[in-house]
């Protein structure tokens, strides 16, 4: 419950401070804007990235010295000149997202945002926590919900999709590892629909449980639609 709080209280931080910053643009003013809230300002160039870095590197600091100047001067604001810093768009990020470097950038997802949902997925699906294969699921599917919440409507779903198929072998994993024994196992397999031959085979293995949840087995007996009955949403399926 306390991790699940945790994580509550940091979603909903992340949209006050979107929030914030659009009354601040709609009102002209400064008296919505949080004293922690972060936002990022970006420019548009006119001509072709400059291929001598040290003198792209040179514009961008005199570009953020003039903003720094506005902010500060303008808005009345105090600018953290620890977290600023002048670097392309696909080079930082912002709430947890960031940009493709494409001619024309989408909405991704912050390379240590995927590390903190695997992590925290990591947490949820341990065989150390000693719940159910539906209490799992539960605490699971909650905290899924509430991230699809604020990263479902990023435009790469390809990101998307390989986080699903990394969930759904980790839940596979921590239900192998359930079953524990190999007679176990293999009754399990074979009260899923597994042959007999594979089922002997897989339970027999002496392959880690990582490399077996994404056997032919284990994915034939736990199929994607095994998981949609626990009601563990698909990251896809808000698209």
């Amino acid at each position: 419950m306390p991790d699940e709080r945790a994580h509550d209280r940091e979603v909903h931080i992340r949209q006050r401070h979107w929030l914030q910053i659009r009354r601040l643009c709609a009102e002209g003013g400064r008296a919505y804007l949080g004293r922690s809230a972060v936002c990022p300002v970006f420019r548009t160039e006119g001509r072709a990235i400059d291929p001598d870095r040290a003198a792209e590197a040179s514009r961008g600091r005199i570009r953020r010295a003039s903003a720094t100047r506005f902010i500060t001067t303008k808005l009345k604001l105090k600018v953290n000149e620890q977290k600023s810093a002048a670097a392309r768009p696909w080079e930082r990020k912002f709430l947890g997202l960031s940009f493709t470097r494409h001619p024309e950038p989408k909405r991704r997802i912050a390379p240590k945002a995927v590390d903190r949902f695997k992590g925290r997925v990591r947490e949820l699906t341990s065989r150390t926590r000693g719940v159910s294969t539906e209490q799992m699921a539960a605490d699971l599917a909650r905290y899924l919900r509430g991230w699809l919440g604020y990263f479902g409507k990023c435009e790469t779903p390809s990101v998307l999709q390989s986080l699903e198929e990394w969930t759904r072998r980790r839940l596979r994993s921590a239900i192998w590892k359930q079953w524990k024994r190999g007679s176990v196992r293999f009754a399990e397999l074979r009260k899923r629909g597994v042959g007999k031959d594979l089922a002997a085979k897989t339970a027999g293995s002496a392959h880690g449980r990582w490399r077996l949840a994404n056997s032919p087995a284990l994915s034939f007996a736990l199929p994607n639609a095994y998981f949609d009955s626990l009601g563990i949403p698909r990251l896809t399926g808000c698209r």
